[in-house]
């Protein structure tokens, strides 16, 4: 039998969210983010999206310098973009 897995997160120390499709979601759990919400929409394709909580800065996943993340295609992809310009 699943079960809810449940995290106590005090909201002042949320750093980014980002809603994100579920092509993209294994990303940025994959980085640290926190899954907060699951929605359907309802604008006639009835996908579902989902709300990501980040607790820290995001990083790049190459060199670690801090990063700015980049929603694409309506949420179906992400994309870091790195201060170091490394990619």
């Amino acid at each position: 039998m699943e079960h809810e897995v449940g995290r106590e997160i005090d909201l002042h120390a949320v750093k980014r969210i980002a809603e994100v499709r579920a092509s993209a979601v294994n990303d940025l759990l994959e980085a640290g983010w926190i899954l907060h919400d699951l929605y359907f929409t309802s604008d006639g394709d009835y996908h579902s999206k989902y709300i990501l909580l980040s607790l820290e800065e995001p990083r790049c996943p190459r060199c670690q310098a801090p990063a700015r993340v980049e929603i694409l295609d309506g949420g179906e992809r992400v994309r870091y973009v790195c201060t170091r310009e490394c990619a």
